[in-house]
């Protein structure tokens, strides 16, 4: 337009979109969706079958009388937790969508963290307090290696996925030094013990393989479907 000074409006190019962004279509698929890793996490489904049978097996002997945890659990009830996880694990392994990884990993993780601060408990005290301190000192070194390794899982939220992994893998870790302080230091062990620490021996064994198996992936939630959206 030509104003009467001469000089000419030149029009302004329009603004530029506004960036593209991301909105998920069906954001409660993420919960729908196939469980990924799964060709090793499987490792971790016959240690944790194992790790529960060996609770009907005879464990040790006690004044002479043979102790099979799944018949004697009212004389000693402290001892079938770990036989427990063992199911427990098992179960998240069978886990095929996201949405019961989700309910069997937190049905795994509770009673854990709560083995762990009950075990974790007595063994500082027992430093204190026993006349040997090193099987108490031992016991809550590996009290800390347990709890820095579970403390992720309950914390971070990468993937429900690698939640997942690493719990087993803390469990398989607690579960193999309980049993194996039993055969290390108790003379009347019987071979019920040994094969449960086999059993969780193969549970922290495919937790750790699922894990890693996640990392070469670079799995990372959330994994749903996308689309493109322009404000106009």
């Amino acid at each position: 337009m030509q104003h009467r000074h001469g000089t000419t409006d030149h029009a302004l190019p329009p603004p530029p979109p506004p960036p593209p962004t991301l909105v998920s279509l069906h954001p409660a698929r993420e919960l729908d969706r196939p469980v990924r890793g799964q060709s090793r996490r499987r490792l971790a489904l016959p240690g944790g079958v194992v790790l529960f049978l060996a609770m009907f097996l005879p464990a040790t002997r006690v004044c002479g009388d043979t102790v099979v945890t799944g018949v004697d659990l009212l004389r000693f009830p402290p001892l079938v937790l770990p036989y427990v996880l063992g199911a427990l694990a098992a179960l998240v392994v069978l886990a095929r969508d996201v949405r019961a990884l989700r309910g069997q990993t937190l049905w795994l993780q509770v009673p854990t963290a709560l083995a762990l601060l009950g075990v974790g408990a007595l063994a500082h005290v027992g430093i204190f307090t026993a006349a040997n301190p090193i099987p108490a000192g031992l016991a809550a070194l590996g009290w800390w290696v347990a709890a820095a390794g579970l403390w992720p899982a309950l914390t971070r939220r990468p993937s429900w996925e690698w939640r997942a992994a690493r719990t087993l893998g803390v469990v398989g870790f607690v579960c193999a030094a309980w049993f194996g302080m039993f055969l290390l230091l108790d003379e009347h062990v019987m071979f019920g013990t040994g094969v449960a620490f086999v059993g969780a021996v193969l549970v922290g064994a495919g937790g750790y393989a699922w894990e890693q198996e996640l990392a070469a992936e670079r799995w990372r939630l959330p994994a749903i479907p996308l689309a493109r959206v322009s404000k106009a």
